[in-house]
């Protein structure tokens, strides 16, 4: 096979694994995180999990209404306490929002005979459709992961796990500018130390209140790390001069000029 169809058979592989993985967490949601119950303490109610990923702290609630309704039929458990998904579903709808603003500068220097393409790129790159779904996918177990630790932690938005994790995120947001916007190779590699660095610590917190959400963050974890790899590839194959100057920054410009160029003579 030639080297494109090795890559792309590469990147569905990354792609099915990442989905994979984040399955794999969702489906251990009930039996790995139940509370686990005290041997020296009288007999607790636990909670009741459903597959909205909330939960419903009393599980009378829903004997209560299945007698509901003068004896007809109740809704089935995992539509109850509905509410309780909407935090997270919206904290994943805002992350992906929030991630997607990026694209408008990622697109006209990925598309075809954008500046991305002209320098000098590793063999190993990945292909640029790989990025959209593998992000997607990512900013939503974000969303989830952050949902859920708000709603278990002391403090709420106060709490040092969503402090740092709105410091990370909004790192996260500033790489697309500092690579795409800006072709500032280096400070985007800066960034991405950055993130990993504060990664780290946040899946910590995340695990100790809830273990979904570390998990949730394991596939961003390993994308982080792979990209910023590649990020460090290309400031090798693109140096920068003393100036702030790299092949990035001169491809971007020349192709600027070349469309001021093109649109002055249309004009006459």
């Amino acid at each position: 096979p030639s080297k494109r169809q090795t890559m792309c058979s590469t990147a569905t592989l990354a792609v099915v694994t990442l989905h994979v993985v984040a399955a794999l967490c969702l489906s251990s949601y009930a039996n790995a995180f139940s509370p686990a119950s005290s041997q020296n303490s009288p007999a607790v109610t636990q909670p009741l999990f459903t597959r909205n990923l909330g939960y419903i702290k009393d599980p009378t609630t829903v004997l209560s209404s299945t007698t509901a309704n003068n004896g007809r039929q109740a809704a089935h458990p995992t539509q109850l306490n509905a509410l309780n998904v909407s935090p997270a579903a919206w904290s994943a709808i805002g992350h992906v929002i929030g991630g997607a603003s990026g694209a408008l500068i990622v697109a006209p220097a990925t598309k075809s005979g954008g500046w991305y393409e002209k320098i000098d790129l590793p063999s190993w790159v990945p292909p640029n459709g790989l990025f959209a779904p593998v992000w997607t996918t990512l900013y939503a177990c974000m969303g989830v992961a952050a949902a859920r630790v708000y709603k278990l932690s002391n403090g709420g938005l106060s709490s040092a796990p969503m402090i740092l994790w709105a410091v990370h995120y909004a790192l996260n947001l500033a790489w697309a500018p500092a690579f795409f916007g800006k072709q500032m190779l280096r400070l985007a590699q800066a960034i991405n130390i950055a993130l990993i660095s504060t990664l780290l610590p946040i899946i910590v917190m995340y695990y100790r209140l809830d273990r979904l959400s570390a998990y949730l963050l394991v596939p961003y974890l390993v994308w982080t790390t792979f990209a910023t790899i590649l990020n460090g590839a290309i400031c090798r194959r693109n140096p920068t001069s003393k100036d702030g100057i790299n092949d990035a920054k001169f491809q971007s410009k020349l192709i600027q000029v070349q469309k001021d160029a093109a649109a002055y003579a249309d004009s006459w």
